[in-house]
């Protein structure tokens, strides 16, 4: 009776994960594997398979030598320092006006969540008119207040295009990170924070020393995926700039698309793509590494 039990049970299992794994392994395992053997080539895409010429190492070993690599790599990293540095401060302030200091708090989480529900060509267009040098926004608001100096079509400008850029995703990314905090804050124990305040801390205080400690699991993946995402950036740059100008704004992403579908260099841009996986999951190991022991480390303390 167990016996048979047991094996229906397993049997349901297999039947009910099979479709999952059908579906991961065709639209994302085959994809990856596909992409690592193409790297090993000189494949332009289009001609026949059987024409393809194999090169081993040597797409590895020309990214090295590319300088334009480094170049949208380095544009990446300061899209991550941007991120990282705006978007979970803004989200858990937002977060926590929402949960602690507003009366109708249904209708504020959705009205902040509206940017994560726009597309990203609507969001490229309303920026283009924010940062326009034509009665933009920004530039209208620095002639009001007598700093035309500064006035400059932000998008155009290469000093600042990368910059703006950022903060149209700062503005678009940053609702759903304030959902997910919010989420933790319905979790934070009352009676904690009453304790606190009992016990003679203000409500900075009060947020500091037990809110933030409490949310510390919460932002740890906050952190992970402002991170991942500054990699894996493509549509925000590809509507906005191109790119532009002069490569100013080009990500890693975009280098990809344009070597493989401007250049024809399917094979290498393959190589660009294995490489910045790569890295992405490097960094995101070694970050969730000393996230989790640090976390670790405070609940032993």
């Amino acid at each position: 009776m167990y016996n048979t039990r047991t094996r229906r049970q397993a049997r349901n299992f297999v039947l009910f994960n099979i479709p999952s794994l059908f579906i991961y392994t065709l639209f994302w395992m085959l994809p990856i594997l596909l992409n690592l053997i193409v790297s090993f080539s000189s494949w332009n895409g289009v001609t026949h398979i059987s024409r393809i010429k194999w090169v081993l190492f040597r797409n590895y070993f020309n990214i090295f030598t590319d300088e334009m690599f480094y170049r949208v790599i380095s544009h990446n990293f300061a899209l991550l320092l941007i991120n990282v540095l705006f978007i979970p401060t803004i989200a858990f302030l937002a977060a926590l006006c929402v949960e602690k200091g507003m009366k109708y708090k249904g209708f504020f989480r959705t009205a902040l969540f509206v940017p994560v529900t726009l597309p990203m060509l609507l969001v490229a267009i309303l920026f283009r008119w924010v940062y326009s040098i034509d009665n933009g926004m920004i530039n209208s608001f620095l002639g009001f207040l007598g700093l035309d100096a500064l006035q400059t079509d932000f998008l155009g400008n290469t000093r600042t295009a990368l910059t703006a850029v950022a903060f149209m995703g700062v503005w678009k990314s940053m609702p759903f990170h304030m959902t997910i905090i919010l989420a933790g804050l319905q979790g934070v124990p009352r009676d904690l924070e009453e304790a606190a305040l009992i016990d003679g801390c203000s409500e900075v205080q009060s947020v500091w020393h037990v809110t933030i400690p409490v949310l510390r699991p919460v932002l740890t993946v906050v952190y992970g995926l402002v991170v991942i995402d500054a990699f894996r950036v493509f549509d925000l740059v590809f509507v906005s700039t191109l790119g532009g100008p002069a490569n100013s704004t080009a990500v890693i992403s975009t280098y990809i698309y344009n070597v493989a579908f401007k250049d024809m260099r399917l094979g290498y841009s393959t190589a660009l793509s294995t490489v910045n996986v790569a890295l992405v999951l490097l960094i995101s190991v070694i970050y969730f590494h000393f996230s989790m022991k640090s976390n670790t480390g405070s609940g032993d303390r």
